[in-house]
């Protein structure tokens, strides 16, 4: 519900303030769905060893490290462009296909 709410709001505003705050409510609706599905999620551990891991397979103290690297690579995608969305906008009309 408030993942379509936030969507109207994106979609049917043109004030910067309304469109932050449609940012916002969504934010708050994929938060408390993520939230909402963990906690009804439940594992259980079968193996008589806790801390065993398939062969080949990261460890789980290498998860930071794969995080940090995929986010500053999605971070320089969107970087990138917004980048190119400015030279292109700032084109003249002649050299756009």
């Amino acid at each position: 519900m408030a993942a379509t709410a936030a969507l109207w709001l994106a979609l049917s505003t043109r004030t910067r303030a309304h469109r932050i705050a449609a940012a916002f409510v969504m934010a708050a609706a994929v938060c408390s769905m993520h939230y909402t599905g963990m906690y009804a999620a439940s594992v259980v551990c079968t193996t008589r060893d806790a801390g065993a891991m398939l062969a080949g397979l990261m460890r789980p103290s290498e998860l930071p490290a794969i995080v940090a690297v995929v986010a500053v690579g999605i971070a320089m995608m969107i970087g990138l462009d917004l980048l190119l969305q400015r030279v292109n906008a700032a084109m003249p009309v002649a050299y756009t296909r």
